[in-house]
């Protein structure tokens, strides 16, 4: 709020916006007050605290974070490992503008939430989508570990685009669905290695059952 503040009146000499309360004080001076009124740009103010949340050592932002998770009842096992916790922040905290966007992010990753959604209704219609969920499903009950990291997924979505003659949209909705139950959201690269190969199947198997 310092930072935000200072900046409704006054410009740092280099043009810089994040601004430590060391270079506040070192850089201040009353010669570069703006003489235009100040205006409140609440933009402006949720994208420096966006900027803030990001520079915070992921142990300190897990910290605050935890507590949004927990009031909004977000299950997730897998967070008690701490290089999980680490891979997860690495993926939502650049979609964060304050804390509380949190457990919409997170949510995704939580299996107990997961479930179809009704943005979903037009892929489930789509002539294709049961045949790539079904080779989704097939590659992997065959992959051989509980991870699929990001060049896996990548490798996987190939063997289902191959097997089922699919491209563009009526490839990637359908997976999409399958893995966060929704057309649209995050990058899935980022999502699926968050997930387990058992937690993925899981999802699928339910999506199935919808047909």
């Amino acid at each position: 709020m310092n930072n935000f503040i200072l900046l409704s009146g006054w410009s740092s000499p280099d043009g810089r916006e994040i601004l430590s309360r060391d270079e506040q004080i070192k850089l201040f001076t009353h010669e570069r007050f703006n003489p235009a009124p100040a205006v409140f740009d609440e933009t402006k103010l949720l994208w420096m605290n966006s900027m803030y949340l990001r520079a915070l050592p992921h142990d300190e932002l897990w910290s605050r974070i935890e507590p949004f998770l927990n009031e909004a009842k977000i299950e997730i096992p897998q967070a008690k490992d701490p290089v999980w916790r680490d891979q997860a922040l690495a993926a939502f905290k650049t979609s964060m503008q304050t804390l509380a966007d949190a457990p919409k992010l997170f949510e995704t990753v939580s299996d107990s939430l997961f479930s179809v959604k009704a943005e979903a209704t037009e892929v489930k219609g789509w002539p294709e989508t049961k045949k790539v969920w079904e080779s989704w499903l097939q590659l992997l009950e065959l992959h051989p570990s509980e991870k699929v990291s990001e060049a896996e997924f990548g490798a996987l979505q190939d063997k289902v685009k191959d097997l089922c003659g699919v491209k563009g949209k009526t490839l990637f909705q359908p997976i999409r669905v399958a893995v966060i139950g929704q057309p649209q959201g995050t990058e899935l690269k980022i999502l699926v290695p968050l997930l387990t190969k058992t937690s993925l199947m899981n999802r699928v198997k339910t999506c199935l059952k919808e047909l």
